[in-house]
């Protein structure tokens, strides 16, 4: 590995993912590791309220810098932007819960049918169990 002259750091401009950017004429972020370092001393908290073992490491908080923001997948997009639509529209939001809770309503059906079942399944349990009993007294 050569060693790397001086004149060819100051000729490049390094741009981390978070979009901020680096001066390369300063002397203490020349590099990436020291722009990076600073910058996770910067966003790291003067405080720490979670116990030690729970608190991130330096290198895990360097990791998190350079990962950048979590990316959002379609699916959370779109059920934050549900969220947020069915808040600008408060009849609407109504009209939902008023379905949610009515007899026509899924999860009603399927709380109605679990209780048919488990009542089923008890009748049926009471009438094995007096069976068993008969076969034990003859």
């Amino acid at each position: 590995r050569k060693p790397v002259d001086r004149s060819e750091i100051e000729n490049i401009k390094l741009l981390p993912k978070d979009g901020s950017s680096v001066d390369p004429t300063n002397p203490t972020t020349s590099t990436p590791a020291t722009a990076i370092n600073q910058r996770a001393a910067a966003n790291a908290p003067a405080v720490s309220t979670t116990p030690a073992a729970a608190a991130p490491s330096g290198v895990d908080q360097v990791l998190a810098q350079i990962a950048g923001p979590a990316k959002v997948n379609t699916v959370q997009k779109t059920s934050n932007d549900w969220e947020s639509f069915k808040k600008t529209d408060a009849q609407l939001q109504e009209d939902l819960e008023k379905k949610a809770q009515g007899k026509d309503a899924y999860l009603v059906k399927q709380d109605f049918l679990t209780r048919v079942d488990n009542r089923r399944f008890e009748i049926e349990r009471g009438e094995r169990e007096r069976e068993r009993a008969k076969r034990a007294t003859t």
